[in-house]
């Protein structure tokens, strides 16, 4: 037996001139043996051999990998780490950041479980020993009735810790089963996401959670119904009283297809609302559920319309005064997406909401051909405050995409909207905007793809809004280049001649054509004749990126014919700059609202 000294370095040396030995000896008995491996005996001997070896070479990797720095870590550090690279882990809870991100399925939480336990026993044996690793659980349709499989094995090692639970129900007993486990443990429910009930279940899987206590429920999301159910205008089922009608910590609730439910839910922080079906006009029960939680701070509605047909529901009663305005001076974020234009024009005209700290998303309102300003209430009738303090905006029409997009954005706001059928949109966005946007306050304006509507008229009328506008950014297309800069032009108002957007001292032009330069130089020295003073700076964009070839030489044409015209241009503008890039980008979101619109993103992958 080898007898270890006071020195590690003794120690070591004495254990590789062993090991060493070893292998020789080993070499020169299998060369002795190599004319008797036949025999069996001496397969049985070697194999017995090979074992005592293995154990040796694993005791010797053991304490090898616990030389490793990331194998001292203290456990409780170890695990922690563990618990970050969880893909169904919850956000820090922060200010900004109030809902998890979407649960990843059962075939990623099984990989990460792989890559904990699986790398040594010391990694392993902190990750068994350390409870909170186990408390977020996803049931897969096909993992409900096997006792043994990964989500049951996590509740046994859960032990005490919250737990956040994801179930995907299937068209069998097996979500019975998970009750089984699950309703005797719903004191420690956090979290609870039931998704993709089918109608199999629709009637029988919350059966076992109406005499339930959850005391510290915060996060509730039920997926009931299918968007093919929606469309088809099936009669959708009643929400029965869930946790014995008790959430007291409830703060984030998302609900899909459910319209009606028993439970009164209040002072919610996370509202989120997809594929319902109100019946026509009578948003009374979605009013209610607002008026109970005024200190809301997140608000999305998707998938929401009017049913036609008559649908007998029990509604709460509402006041006259309830019926008006729903004071959500908490809100920071709406999102009103894909639904019908009626209930988007009810909810907008009835939410009296701050002006600062507020982003709101509203998009894809059907039918498309409903006129801008019967969606969006006017500004002297609209408690919509942000709308109030607009100072960029950027309006954008893709044609081949079928899409009219408006962003606008104020010192601590951010307000996107999405039109859809832009043969409506082209015409109701000049006309309509003005109608929704207080213009006075506006100072910087993009416009692109409006090459549809060809009036010069209307956009002077809109301009004639704007009388602190100092920049405009004009995405130009070949064939109607001169629409925006002829609405630049002088007009007459009031028996005067007004300048539209008089401030206006930073002019970009991108890409130059050559139907704008003639329209450039008459409008820009018109407009120093009546205002006295020349247009600042003057910006001609040509793109660097790539561009089809016909267009490529269409603007490097033209961009050489601009600086040809040089000293024309300057009769009536300051400074004249040429230059290649991507254009000019309006003003960015403000730091304040970027958290939300980061979730809004994490709202549309759930």
């Amino acid at each position: 037996m080898m007898v270890l000294s006071d020195d590690p370095s003794e120690d070591l040396l004495s254990l590789k001139s062993l090991a060493e030995d070893i292998s020789n000896r080993i070499e020169s008995s299998l060369h002795c043996l190599s004319t008797h491996k036949a025999k069996p005996s001496v397969a049985a001997a070697l194999k017995d051999i090979d074992n005592t070896l293995s154990i040796a070479r694993s005791r010797l990797r053991e304490v090898y990998n616990s030389t490793l720095s990331v194998n001292r870590l203290p456990p409780e550090i170890l695990t922690t780490i563990f618990k970050f690279l969880s893909p169904s882990r919850e956000l820090p809870p922060t200010p900004t950041s109030h809902l998890p991100p979407p649960f990843s399925d059962a075939t990623h939480i099984k990989l990460w479980v792989r890559q904990m336990t699986h790398i040594c026993r010391y990694w392993r044996n902190a990750a068994f020993g350390t409870s909170l690793l186990w408390g977020s659980i996803i049931f897969g349709s096909g993992e409900l009735l096997d006792d043994d499989n990964l989500p049951y094995t996590s509740l046994r090692r859960a032990h005490n810790s919250p737990l956040d639970i994801t179930i995907h129900p299937a068209a069998d007993s097996g979500i019975q089963n998970a009750w089984t486990y699950l309703t005797p443990l719903a004191e420690r429910f956090r979290q609870l996401h039931i998704r993709n009930i089918p109608l199999a279940v629709l009637d029988t899987w919350s059966s076992p959670l109406e005499n339930v206590a959850v005391p510290m429920l915060e996060t509730l999301r039920i997926r009931a119904l299918s968007p093919r159910m929606l469309r088809e205008g099936s009669n959708f089922p009643r929400l029965p009283q869930l946790f014995k009608g008790y959430t007291p910590k409830l703060k984030h609730l998302d609900i899909s297809g459910y319209t009606v439910w028993a439970n009164r839910f209040h002072n919610l922080t996370t509202l989120r609302l997809s594929y319902q079906s109100y019946t026509l006009g009578d948003l009374t029960h979605f009013f209610a559920l607002l008026q109970t939680s005024l200190s809301l701070e997140r608000l999305m509605c998707s998938h929401c319309e009017f049913r036609r047909e008559t649908i007998p529901h029990p509604q709460p009663s509402a006041s006259p005064l309830e019926r008006r305005f729903v004071p959500l001076h908490n809100l920071r974020q709406l999102t009103l997406l894909d639904s019908e234009a009626e209930f988007m024009s009810e909810v907008l005209s009835r939410l009296d909401v701050p002006s600062k700290n507020i982003l709101i998303l509203c998009g894809g309102c059907y039918p498309s051909a409903r006129s801008m300003n019967t969606v969006f209430p006017r500004k002297e009738q609209s408690r919509i405050r942000a709308f109030d303090c607009v100072t960029s905006l950027h309006i954008q029409l893709s044609l081949e995409a079928g899409l009219a997009r408006v962003n606008a954005t104020g010192p601590s706001n951010a307000i996107q909207l999405l039109f859809n059928y832009v043969c409506y949109a082209s015409m109701d966005v000049p006309i309509g905007l003005p109608e929704i946007f207080p213009f006075r306050a506006l100072r910087e304006l993009k416009l692109s793809g409006f090459d549809y509507y060809n009036d010069a008229a209307v956009w002077s009328t809109v301009f004639l809004c704007m009388p602190l506008l100092s920049t405009l950014v004009l995405h130009l297309f070949p064939g109607k280049a001169d629409t925006w800069l002829n609405a630049l032009a002088p007009v007459w108002s009031n028996g005067e001649r007004r300048c539209p957007a008089h401030n206006l001292t930073n002019l970009y032009i991108y890409p130059p054509v050559h139907e704008a330069l003639s329209a450039t130089v008459s409008a820009t020295r018109q407009r120093h004749e009546v205002l006295g003073h020349s247009l600042k700076r003057l910006f001609i964009m040509l793109p660097c990126d790539e561009e089809p070839e016909e267009y490529t030489v269409v603007y490097q044409t033209a961009f050489w014919s601009w600086k040809r015209n040089h000293e024309e241009l300057k009769t009536a503008i300051e400074e004249v700059i040429f230059e290649e890039g991507d254009g000019y980008h309006v003003q960015d979101a403000p730091e304040v609202v970027r958290p939300y619109m980061f979730q809004a993103q994490l709202d549309t992958w759930s």
